[in-house]
Formats: C-alpha cells, structure tokens, sequence
C-alpha cells in the first residue's frame, strides 16, 4: 500500500510516502508559521524521491489535530485537494497518536503521555500504552500545564507541550527529541490502521480536531450593530 502522510499540526510542517508500512521519502520543515509556503514544496520533494509517481499513491494520510489552528487548516485542505483530484480516500490521524507511534519507534515502552502546546497556557494531552500499535488509555483533552505536569507524574512524556512546560514536570522521564509529530509517523499510523480494517473516509469528510473554540471568530452581531 502506497501511502502519502501530511503533517501540518504544529510549528513543523512535512510530507513522507510510506509503501508497504516502509518510509521510502520524507521532508520537513520544522519551526516554522509558514505552513502554505512549504507544504506543497514538501510534497513534491518527496514525489521527486520516489519510484513512482502522485497518482499511484493510494491512500492519503492527514494530521487532524489538536494542534495550531491555522496549520491544520492548511493541511486538511491541502490533503482534501490532492486526494479529490487523485480520487482517492483519506486515513485520519490525530498528532497524539503520531506523537505516541513515534515514541514506541524509538524504544519506549510501557505508557507515554503525548502532549502538544496549545498555545493561550494549555495544551493537548493523551496517554497511550506504547507498542507496534499504541493503544489510547483515555480520550484526549485540553488542558493547563500544570495539570498536564499532575497527570504525567513520574512517568514518560513527549511532544513540544512537554518541552516548553518542562520546568514542571520534575522527575518525569522525558523525550525532547520527540518534540513534533512527523509526517512519518502520520503515514505509518495510517498503515497501521489500514492494515487492522480501518476504512479510509471521503476527502470530503476531513475535519480538524481543535477541542477548543477557535482563536479568532467572527462576530456577525457586533458587526451589525455598527453599521
């Protein structure tokens, strides 16, 4: 199964194309706001490494979220265009789980706490018991650091949440390395997922997972007042 991972959730943004549950090409960009500069470069980096060509990618795989708000949008739009113009399907991937699948590929074991700044004092978090195929022990939630800091304990945390918030977190066990989700780790969970029965959805279905209300929203009813 040719497989195209889109990463787009935090301040790295990436593309990687995994064939038959293997990275064969990845790029990536981290650091950064500029999400629409560089994502479709990325793609096409990665296309230009590859044995084949975009449409005979088979599946695509997205970064739904939590994560910055402007990035998501930009990756699911992104995702949602090449794959209606491919006329392919769609694997969500949520960035904890990415987050989590990257932690048991670099030797982790046991439980993990996945956390991604949220940017306004808080953060998403999600525990995973950690394995070839990570297992969520509890729903995903927002939250303030220090809660974050009371959940995590002494126990193992990854993710840019853990590395801004790490003054708090005392003797926890953590991976600074595995501070973004990739867009390898995006793909490979959407293998994975495949590989399990998972059914792809229509690109028109892909919907970011914020938790939390938007940053900036519109209000239509002060507006109409002043005019």
């Amino acid at each position: 199964m040719r497989v195209l991972g889109i990463e787009s959730a935090t301040t790295s943004v990436g593309a990687a194309l995994i064939v038959d549950g293997v990275v064969v090409a990845e790029a990536e960009v981290r650091d950064t706001r500029r999400h629409t500069e560089h994502l479709l470069e990325l793609v096409g980096e990665v296309l230009r490494a590859a044995p084949f060509e975009l449409d005979a990618i088979e599946v695509l795989s997205c970064d739904v979220g939590p994560g910055l708000f402007t990035g998501l949008r930009v990756g699911i739009a992104t995702t949602a265009g090449l794959a209606m113009a491919l006329g392919r399907s769609v694997v969500e991937v949520s960035s904890l789980e990415a987050l989590a699948h990257a932690a048991s590929a670099a030797g982790l074991v046991g439980s993990c706490t996945a956390v991604v700044d949220a940017r306004r004092g808080e953060v998403f978090l999600q525990r995973f018991e950690l394995g070839p195929n990570p297992v969520a022990l509890g729903e995903a939630e927002v939250c303030a650091p220090e809660v974050m800091a009371a959940r995590v304990g002494a126990g193992q945390a990854v993710g840019d949440g853990v590395e801004r918030y790490r003054s708090l977190l005392g003797g926890a066990q953590v991976d600074l390395v595995l501070s973004h989700p990739s867009a390898a780790s995006v793909g490979l969970v959407a293998s994975a997922k495949l590989a399990t029965g998972v059914s792809p959805i229509d690109a028109a279905q892909l919907r970011p997972r914020y938790l939390r209300a938007a940053d900036a929203v519109p209000n239509f009813a002060e507006r109409e007042v002043a005019r």
